[in-house]
Order: C-alpha cells, then sequence, then structure tokens
C-alpha cells in the first residue's frame, strides 16, 4: 500500500533516487567527522543487504553512542550475518540503547542463546543404555539438520525479503527528505554558483528539479551554472523551457540568443581561380558545421575543382579533368584538446571527348567507373591543443595527388604527416616582444610510387598599432623554408633542394570597427631568395584582401599574383570567401 501511494505521489515529477550521488556526498561529509553521514552509509548498505560493507560503516557505534540508532544497527547487521558472539556483546555493552529501538530484541536473544546451547550442556547425563541413546539421538539430530537446513533456507528468502522491503520503504523516506529540502538545495545551489563551484551548484539545482520540475528560477539558475561552466547545449535546452514558460523571465531571451550566436551551426563557402604558367582551374569549396554539443560537432565538406592544362599553339588551353571531393568528419573537443577524424572520397571525371582523348589503360583504383571515371577513398585525422602562449597541432593524412588525376596518368596516393607549434610571446610584458609570435611547422609525404618529400617552415611575426582611429596596424614578418623530395615524378611535381628566406610588409586599415560590424582591408608584400633544382633567384608576391563582417557574416576579396626568378614562373589568384552563422534565435 506504501509503495501504491508513493508512485501516485511522485507521478508528474522526474525524481529517481540517485545512490550514487548521495553515497558520494556522504562520504565527503563523513571524511570530515560527522559520525551520523557513516550511519547513514551503514544503514543503506544494510538495506541494501551489502552486510559487509554496512559492518565496516556502522562499527564505530560498537563505542560510540552518540548517534541515536547506531548500536541496535550494528546489533542487527552482525545477527544477520550470523556472528552471533559480537551481536549478544553489543547488545550487552549497549542493552539500553538497544531494546529502545526494538522492544522485541529480549526475546530475541533469548531464542539466540537458546539456539546456542553446547554439545555438553545438551548430553548432561547418559542412560543405562548410552549406545542406543546415542543412536536414538544420532537419528533425531539428523533429522533435526535437515529441517534446520529447510528452516536456513525460508529463512534468507525472509531476509532477502526483509532487505527488498527495507529497501523500498528507505527509498520513499528518501523522497519525503526530498521534498522538506528542496527549498534549502536551491539556496545551496545559489551559494555554490557564488563560489564558483559549479559542479555542486548543478547538483543542487537538479535535485530541486527532480521535485519541482516547474521550478522556473531553478531552471533558469541551473542554465546559468551550465553556461559558466562550458556545457552550451544544455544551457540552452533550459532557456528554451524557460522560454516557453515566461518569455520575459530574467534575460533569458538575450541569455539565449548569445549562445545560439556564439555555437550557432556554420556555413562556409570558398571559390578560387587560379592562373599560373601551367594551368588554369577554378574551384568552389562548401563545408557545413553543425554542433552537437560543447564537445561533439559534425562537418561535411564538398569541394569541386575544374582544370585546363596547355595541349598546343592553335588551342592554348582545353578541358581535360575535374574532380569532386566529399569528405564528413566528427571534431570532438575535451577540454582545450580537439581530435577531428574525417572520412570521404574523390570522383575523378575524364572531361576529354572519348574519340579524340588519350588511351587510359590503368584501371583507376580501387574501383573504376566505366573509362572516365574513379572513385578514390581519403581518410584524414587532426588534432589540436591550446595551453597558454602554446599552440600544438598535428595530422595524419591518406589521400591522393590531383594533379596524377587525369587522363593518361596514373592515379598516385600519399600519406602525409604534419605538425605545427606556435609560441605567442604576449605574456611577455615588454616593448615588441610582447606583439610577437613564432612558429614552426613541418611534412613528411610518402607517396605510393616510392616518392617522399619533406620539408620544415619557420617564422617570425611582429605586429603593433599606429593609429586608433581609423585603427591601422603594421605587420613585419621573416620567414624561412626547407624542402626536399627522395625521388621524382614525370605525372607531378615535388621540391627537390627548394630553399626560401625573406620578410613581408603588411598593413591593415580597419575603417569601420564597432561591436556590430567590421570593415577592413589588409595589403602585404613579400620579397625573398629562392634556390632549387630549377634554378635561383628573387621572388615577390603582393596580395589586397578586403572583408567585411557582422554578428552572423564574414566574408572576404583576395587578389594575389607573385612572380620569380626572370619571370620565368608567375602565378594569379582571385578568390571569395563567406563563412554564415545560422543561429535560430528567439524573439520577443
Amino acid at each position: 500500500a506504501g509503495k501504491a501511494a508513493f508512485e501516485k505521489l511522485k507521478k508528474g515529477s522526474d525524481w529517481q533516487w540517485d545512490r550514487e550521488a548521495m553515497i558520494k556526498e556522504l562520504t565527503d561529509v563523513k571524511s570530515r567527522g560527522l559520525s551520523l553521514a557513516g550511519y547513514d552509509i551503514g544503514v543503506i548498505n544494510q538495506f541494501e543487504g551489502d552486510l559487509t560493507a554496512a559492518e565496516d560503516n556502522l562499527d564505530i557505534f560498537s563505542v560510540d553512542t552518540k548517534v541515536k540508532g547506531g548500536a541496535y544497527s550494528l546489533f542487527q547487521t552482525k545477527l544477520w550475518m550470523g556472528k552471533d558472539a559480537e551481536s549478544r556483546k553489543i547488545y550487552r555493552d549497549n542493552q539500553e540503547a538497544v531494546e529502545a529501538s526494538a522492544d522485541y530484541i529480549p526475546d530475541l536473544i533469548e531464542y539466540i542463546d537458546f539456539l546456542s546451547v553446547q554439545d555438553e550442556e545438551l548430553f548432561g547425563f547418559l542412560p543405562d543404555d548410552p549406545a542406543a541413546e546415542i543412536k536414538d539421538l544420532n537419528e533425531h539430530y539428523t533429522q533435526f539438520g535437515k529441517e534446520l537446513q529447510a528452516l536456513s533456507n525460508d529463512g534468507r528468502e525472509v531476509i532477502n525479503g526483509i532487505h527488498s522491503f527495507l529497501k523500498e520503504r528507505m527509498i520513499r523516506g528518501f523522497y519525503t527528505l526530498a521534498e522538506n529540502t528542496y527549498l534549502l538545495r536551491n539556496e545551496l545551489g545559489d551559494f555554490y554558483q557564488n563560489q564558483k563551484q559549479y559542479p555542486r551548484a548543478i547538483d543542487q539545482y537538479k535535485q530541486v528539479l527532480a521535485i519541482e520540475p516547474w521550478d522556473i528560477s531553478a531552471k533558469y539558475k541551473l542554465g546559468q551554472v551550465y553556461q559558466r561552466n562550458g556545457n552550451w547545449a544544455k544551457a540552452q535546452q533550459l532557456y528554451q523551457e524557460v522560454y516557453n514558460e515566461d518569455p520575459v523571465y530574467g534575460n533569458v531571451t538575450s541569455f539565449y540568443n548569445q549562445l545560439a550566436r556564439e555555437h550557432a551551426d556554420h556555413l562556409t563557402f570558398t571559390g578560387t581561380a587560379f592562373a599560373d604558367s601551367s594551368i588554369l582551374s577554378t574551384e568552389a569549396l562548401i563545408t557545413y558545421l553543425e554542433n552537437f554539443s560543447g564537445s561533439v560537432s559534425f562537418m561535411l565538406t564538398y569541394q569541386s575543382s575544374y582544370n585546363l592544362f596547355p595541349t598546343d599553339p592553335a588551342e592554348l588551353y582545353a578541358p581535360t579533368s575535374s574532380y569532386q571531393k566529399l569528405s564528413a568528419g566528427f571534431p570532438i573537443k575535451i577540454n582545450s584538446v580537439q581530435v577531428t577524424p574525417s572520412g570521404g572520397f574523390y570522383l575523378f571525371s575524364d572531361l576529354v571527348d572519348q574519340q579524340s582523348r588519350i588511351d587510359f589503360t590503368a584501371d583507376p583504383y580501387p574501383l573504376t567507373l566505366g573509362k572516365a571515371f574513379g572513385l578514390y577513398p581519403l581518410f584524414k585525422v587532426s588534432t589540436a591543443f591550446a595551453a597558454g602562449p602554446l599552440y600544438i597541432s598535428g595530422g595524419y593524412e591518406y589521400t591522393w595527388m590531383e594533379d596524377t588525376l587525369r587522363t593518361g596518368r596514373n592515379p598516385i596516393s600519399y600519406q602525409e604527416g604534419t605538425g605545427t607549434m606556435q609560441a605567442d610571446f604576449g605574456f611577455i610584458k615588454k616593448p615588441v616582444i610582447q606583439n610577437t609570435f613564432a612558429s614552426v611547422s613541418g611534412y613528411a609525404k610518402f607517396f605510393s610510387d616510392a616518392v617522399s618529400s619533406y620539408g620544415i617552415f619557420t617564422e617570425l611575426n611582429n605586429a603593433f598599432a599606429i593609429l586608433d582611429k581609423p585603427s591601422v596596424q603594421l605587420g613585419i614578418t621573416g620567414s624561412f623554408s626547407w624542402e626536399d623530395s627522395k625521388g621524382t615524378s614525370p605525372d607531378y611535381w615535388v621540391p627537390v633542394g627548394s630553399l626560401k628566406g625573406g620578410g613581408a610588409l603588411s598593413a591593415s586599415i580597419a575603417v569601420d570597427n564597432t561591436r556590430e560590424r567590421a570593415v577592413s582591408d589588409d595589403i602585404r608584400f613579400y620579397g625573398g631568395y629562392y634556390s632549387d633544382d630549377t634554378g635561383s633567384g628573387a621572388e615577390f608576391s603582393l596580395s589586397n584582401t578586403f572583408s567585411y563582417s557582422n554578428r552572423d557574416f564574414n566574408g572576404y576579396l583576395q587578389l594575389s599574383g607573385s612572380v620569380k626568378g626572370q619571370f620565368d614562373y608567375w602565378s594569379f589568384t582571385v578568390e571569395l570567401g563567406t563563412d554564415a552563422g545560422l543561429p535560430g534565435l528567439l524573439s520577443l
């Protein structure tokens, strides 16, 4: 009846006994010397049937009589464990306290004493024919043993039933306790939040809402704690619930919209047109990022490339190939470490007319879709870690040389490992140095045709402001790189003995830089010296980037060009990029 009434009572609430949380809380209090907490843990163990743990937690009450019921619970535990001598000693030493908890104890002790009669007391005298009497006694004793075993089995079932009954009654008691203390826990949550002990504050507010799911104040404050503790997805969920009940409660609409903008899904687009002395190409890249929580996201990337290569003087450029690249990844962030595994494929298309194209005898690996298509798998995992002024990143990738995804060439795959370390010296509060950062990066590639290449890059950068309105910054950069390869291939380019060193000057002018909007223009000039297997000489590049951004949108247009040597190599690039947040906002 009590159980049925309890189920009706808590219908409509989310309350469940959180044993782990309660044991953790009681253990913490017990470690501070409060005997009552140890008693509570011991009784929980006892009612659950874990008598060994109950004995450990209640043993202190063999000498400590300050906690009412302590001696009785220890006596009961010893009794259930079959430790009759120890239970009787606890009774003798604490008879008044034990009997105060249960008035049937004296009768129980008398029964225990009766069961503990020693053999010499039983056989205090012998009849004239002791052998016959002993035989008769043995027969009765054997029968009594069988009955005693059956009684013991029944007793164990009864004890298990008692444990089950006591545990259910105890849980009902905890619910009553939670009902009577949830307002106190609300205040305790406020205290922990003010002390920046967010996990404890979360635990208190959750217990309040378990009893009173419609407590809008606790729901709002729990959302604030989750937001401050970095769990923005949970905070948004709670703010949404508060908003549904009262859109003008506190600052809930503003808090929700702030998080929605900061952690909105993103759609990024980059379009590039590139030309140099050997190729014309266009490329489009689209990335969609969806944040599931503060720890896990989903990223989908699509890339399309259209390439034109020189053929003969009469037809300077002709379309020869294109490819599509599709990949999906799951960025995972744990504290300051982010790991992003991803996988996908290249889909190559031959654009040459079937009658005039070169015979392509090599079957693309691993799957050929006719003679004009090929499917090529790729895999990548990257990681990044930030610790104070240091930023470290690295990755591994299995992919394909895009230059070889063309008619008449064997598709070449390669494995690449990369690493980068960047140090920001802003923590050194000294002129010039505090505006400086340095980076070192490197790579190693291993191709499927036994060619390998590797390189290392270093850069030192210093930026400083010279005007506030409009905001003008100047930057000075020094760089050095070395790249080399083991082996070469006629189907693609790899660096051989390449050394580069130089410096760059840059200027950034922000003509409008407010909280809601920013408009800026950046110009950068680089000059340096190169040396590789094709020769040596000077190289120069010039780029200009115009950018615009507001709260939910970023966009830029970049024009850049470069030359090296006696203009034997030149390149020109036009790039357009946008990044749009897709927040779902609440309105009043």
